[in-house]
């Protein structure tokens, strides 16, 4: 028998401060929610609050450049503390 939840998902794995992980597992559960719907409900809210604007290729290369210069240092800044 085929398992229907798991089509068409993607896994997210990330690094998270261990500060920032307890707040945000307190809150989860204070909304009697496991921290993956309350991810879920955060990005689908922000995605609905604030649509993505597409970009053609040039400008996408451009600001992809520049997310990642900018996750470069706050990773750099995270790996320092």
């Amino acid at each position: 028998m085929t398992n229907h939840l798991h089509q068409d998902n993607v896994r997210f794995t990330f690094d998270c401060p261990l500060e920032l992980h307890t707040m945000v597992k307190m809150k989860a559960a204070s909304l009697k929610q496991s921290l993956r719907d309350y991810f879920i409900g955060l990005l689908a809210k922000d995605l609905t609050e604030n649509p993505t604007q597409f970009l053609d290729n040039k400008h996408f290369k451009k600001e992809l450049k520049r997310i990642l210069e900018e996750d470069e240092k706050l990773m750099k800044k995270l790996a320092d503390r």
